[in-house]
């Protein structure tokens, strides 16, 4: 990554973090607030999402990180007031305990060199 005029790379690296954190976060909020009336709308959200992470995966493999990551803290929060009368899919709830498992991990793990990319079923 070529830093901006006057921009260390470390400004860009937390600039970096900030975007995806808070484009995660957005994310997480609309997947959270999401109604669709039927099951194929579900499968085709959640499919185009899936999409969306392998090609950022493939992009950018800090940013997909700190994207899961922050994410994954996003719905821990949501889980803490979540009740029968949030009415999620059952897409979501896998999504949900995906997105949670790497929330686990350490800021640092965003920033690894190579990794494989996790096989998430259909």
């Amino acid at each position: 990554m070529i830093p901006f005029m006057g921009m260390t790379q470390q400004d860009v690296e937390q600039s970096t973090i900030k975007f995806y954190s808070n484009l995660a976060e957005r994310d997480a909020r609309n997947e959270q607030r999401l109604v669709l009336v039927n099951e194929e709308d579900h499968k085709d959200f959640w499919k185009d999402q899936k999409n969306f992470e392998a090609q950022l995966h493939d992009k950018n493999i800090k940013a997909y990180f700190i994207y899961l990551k922050s994410k994954g803290q996003a719905y821990q929060v949501h889980a803490i007031g979540c009740d029968i009368n949030c009415n999620h899919s059952e897409e979501f709830y896998q999504k949900a305990a995906f997105y949670s498992s790497y929330s686990q991990f350490q800021t640092e793990m965003a920033f690894v060199s190579k990794t494989k990319k996790p096989q998430i079923k259909d």
